[in-house]
């Protein structure tokens, strides 16, 4: 039997705190048992599992400043874009990035005019650059990472006695945009002379050779393509202008250097490298092997989804 003694304010504001799930807020009362709650027009509707969550628009152009300055704008690649890279003519002629960048640079420091030859004269680490800002303007949702930030990467372990699989998802932000270093300066971190406006350091190594070097263009890029398994001494070429004050040095030349020249050319180098580290340090899932590939040698960067 329920009691009928009247409720003191204490024993009324305890009850109105234990209210039935079912509480109708509009009339006071609860509602029948199986029956949704009555919400006023003024409170706001409780989120449901079928609500859908729109997803927000893509932009399709991206501004940004160059690294070794000036700016530059770009448009989302295309299907178009994307046939560009799988043209055999161009593939023989080593004019694919070129072409490519040539098509989606919609302006390059005030010019809405932009060719091949502008393009090829640009610093590797512009062109890279570039490439990075149009995977994220362009690029797919991956995994949990935002549009645009996520690579899977696929490669085959380097080990000849494994050859294993390796499957992993690397994020653009994290990983790569956080190696970036700007060009210096000066020369004075190396002790060697800086040229600001062709961004060429001189310096003598030990032996008293003088080097210049400077970094690597798109045309110097071109050139190396028709070498057949470029070697180290190939790749220091790239980045060397002059040998004891004599324009041309080639790799041929770095023949006739001492080992450990070459060692101190490379320190140089490291300790001048501007850009993004485009290395990307893999671990096999199988053997205990540890290899770096590179950004830009991966299919997924340039076509995502490919395996």
């Amino acid at each position: 039997m329920k009691s009928t003694m009247p409720i003191d304010g204490k024993e009324k504001a305890s009850r109105q705190k234990k209210r039935h799930p079912n509480w109708d807020p509009i009339h006071g009362k609860n509602a029948p048992p199986g029956t949704k709650p009555v919400i006023s027009p003024d409170m706001p509707r409780p989120a449901s599992k079928d609500d859908k969550l729109e997803p927000a628009p893509r932009e399709t152009s991206s501004t940004f400043d160059l690294l070794s300055g000036g700016s530059c704008t770009i448009r989302g690649m295309m299907g178009s874009d994307e046939q560009m890279l799988s043209d055999p003519a161009l593939m023989r002629e080593g004019r694919i990035i070129d072409a490519l960048l040539a098509a989606f640079i919609v302006d390059l420091d005030g010019s809405d005019n932009v060719t091949e030859k502008d393009v090829a004269h640009l610093f590797t680490v512009d062109r890279i650059w570039i490439l990075i800002k149009q995977y994220q303007l362009s690029g797919p949702k991956i995994g949990n990472l935002p549009p645009g930030d996520g690579i899977e990467i696929v490669t085959r372990c380097t080990s000849k006695t494994c050859r294993e699989k390796n499957e992993s998802i690397t994020s653009i932000e994290r990983d790569l945009i956080s190696t970036l270093r700007p060009f210096p300066e000066n020369g004075d971190e190396v002790g060697a002379s800086y040229d600001p406006e062709k961004r060429e350091f001189t310096k003598q190594l030990s032996t008293g050779r003088e080097i210049t070097w400077g970094y690597s263009r798109g045309i110097n890029e071109r050139n190396s393509q028709g070498v057949q398994n470029p070697s180290m001494l190939d790749m220091l070429a790239l980045r060397l202008r002059k040998i004891d004050g004599k324009p041309g040095a080639h790799a041929g030349m770095l023949q006739k250097f001492q080992r450990w020249e070459l060692a101190e050319m490379r320190k140089l180098y490291e300790q001048t490298r501007a850009g993004v580290d485009t290395r990307i340090t893999i671990f096999c899932k199988r053997c205990p092997q540890v290899y770096d590939v590179l950004l830009e040698a991966q299919m997924a960067f340039f076509f995502p989804g490919a395996r």
